[in-house]
């Protein structure tokens, strides 16, 4: 998963899932099973294990991580669409 692109990077995919139903389900996901205190604890365990590099990014953070990324990809010469 180390080269693992957000769905809203891959061009047309978007308008493809994101329909009511679509909508509805990721809400009620991210309400009741996925909640923040349960990603940001898996998240521990896999920094913990080694399976990732770091622990959850969130406001100053993810920007600072998001422009690096940015940077790399332009530097790489990899289109970034979103």
């Amino acid at each position: 998963m180390s080269e693992w692109v957000p769905a809203r990077n891959v061009r047309g995919l978007v308008t493809n899932i994101r329909n009511p139903p679509t909508i509805f389900m990721h809400w009620l996901m991210r309400k009741f099973v996925d909640t923040d205190a349960k990603l940001d604890a898996t998240r521990k365990e896999r920094v913990a294990r080694g399976e990732a590099r770091m622990g959850t990014l969130r406001g100053e953070d993810l920007r600072k991580w998001n422009k690096a990324r940015e940077r790399e990809m332009r530097e790489k010469g990899t289109t970034i669409t979103g």
